[in-house]
């Protein structure tokens, strides 16, 4: 689930998180579904109309492959090759408090010494992995285990690359805005999964805004812009190709889809009629 402001409109007061989409071509019918990245049971345990709806479906549409090389490629990301340190870009202050803020999540400081500061961003504003087994994931596998045909919208680079070229300054000040707000953030953490499950997209977007209200206005838009609006409009683009082979079910971050500019507009926009289900 990314954290990143999008516009109220009437699609968002709608309750769900699964969506049927119908094409005016196609009589067999495709689904859209928001997910979460949590491990939190109440979460992975798939609802029957969802299950229903992905064991029906002959091929499985994510953001992104979760497969090797994605991990790895995640890995290469995340930390700084051209021999610069974290130490050097963060004055002392900042840097103690994000070893002490990273040290409480595990990673070792020489790790820390040498990564981006929107990697160590990223990692404070994600729950904590245990077993590694976040919806998604476990719908890739399960995908690959029906043998589906399986499609990503989007490469590791592209989705990583949302971050990564963002000024060394934006990175610096999320992070610092990250780490004066920790207690705040953990919270928001943990509220954002109790909203998923009860699938109110009008009550998630409104946790969304909260979030971003933490940022400088010039940052929040830099960071709505590349973490959802950018990405919903090439999300769509991609998947309505795949969506032309009908029976087709699509897992991306739930805060892609309300908005007037999230998924369920822009697929609207496009002539297919999206209803929510679940």
């Amino acid at each position: 689930l990314s954290c990143a402001a999008v516009p109220s409109n009437s699609e968002s007061l709608s309750t769900g998180l699964l969506w049927e989409i119908e094409s005016p071509q196609l009589a067999v019918k495709s689904f859209l579904f928001g997910t979460i990245h949590s491990e939190d049971p109440r979460v992975t345990k798939i609802a029957g109309p969802v299950k229903e709806a992905f064991d029906n479906a002959k091929i499985f549409v994510l953001e992104v492959e979760l497969d090797a090389a994605s991990s790895q490629a995640v890995a290469s990301y995340l930390y700084f090759t051209d021999g610069r340190s974290l130490n050097e870009v963060l004055n002392k202050d900042l840097y103690g408090r994000t070893l002490t803020a990273m040290s409480a999540r595990g990673m070792p400081a020489d790790v820390v010494a040498r990564m981006k500061p929107w990697a160590v961003f990223t990692v404070l504003n994600m729950p904590e992995a245990e077993t590694g087994e976040f919806l998604d994931a476990i719908l890739y596998q399960q995908a690959q285990q029906q043998n589906k045909t399986i499609h990503a919208l989007e490469s590791i680079k592209e989705q990583l690359d949302v971050f990564d070229k963002m000024s060394l300054q934006t990175q610096i000040s999320l992070l610092k805005v990250t780490l004066d707000n920790q207690a705040e953030m953990d919270v928001m953490l943990d509220e954002a999964i109790q909203l998923y499950l009860t699938r109110d997209m009008a009550k998630i977007e409104s946790l969304n805004k909260k979030y971003t209200d933490y940022l400088e206005p010039e940052i929040a838009k830099i960071f709505t812009a590349r973490l959802l609006i950018e990405r919903n409009h090439r999300m769509v683009e991609r998947m309505i190709p795949i969506l032309k082979q009908g029976n087709v079910f699509v897992a991306v971050g739930a805060l892609h889809l309300p908005g007037k500019q999230g998924i369920i507009k822009l697929l609207s926009d496009k002539g297919y009629k999206v209803r929510p289900i679940y």
